[in-house]
């Protein structure tokens, strides 16, 4: 009976840490689709939200200025790569535009608080 106990205590144990490494390892890239499936949705006010205006400079962190760089263009994206720490992180992938094609695309991400935010994105090699 004790020994029972003992392995379920540990079973559950090493799902609590799988649970807590997949979140802080999932954080940057679930951040950063919320942020691309706004701008897919043409939703710049929500795209706006996901951003940390730490990270911009004067107006760069504004649902117009998400318009002029994404346009109405974004067809589909696919981010694949993730890497953090404790409180910045890197998502990468692809995203195809109308009239670009298919391009890489790169996140830089922050996490001032609570929640992961996007600090920097860059579209090309």
């Amino acid at each position: 009976m004790v020994v029972a106990i003992v392995v379920i205590g540990g079973l559950a144990m090493i799902a609590g840490c799988a649970v807590l490494i997949w979140r802080l390892v999932s954080g940057p890239i679930d951040a950063a689709n919320e942020f691309l499936a706004d701008v897919a949705a043409e939703d710049y006010l929500a795209a706006a939200a996901h951003l940390d205006g730490n990270c911009f400079g004067p107006g760069e962190a504004t649902p117009d200025a998400i318009r002029a760089f994404f346009g109405d263009a974004v067809v589909s994206y696919d981010l694949t790569s993730t890497s953090t720490n404790n409180s910045a992180g890197e998502a990468g992938g692809t995203i195809t535009r109308d009239g670009f094609g298919e391009q890489s695309i790169s996140f830089t991400m922050s996490k001032p608080v609570d929640d992961w935010l996007v600090c920097g994105f860059r579209i090309g090699p």
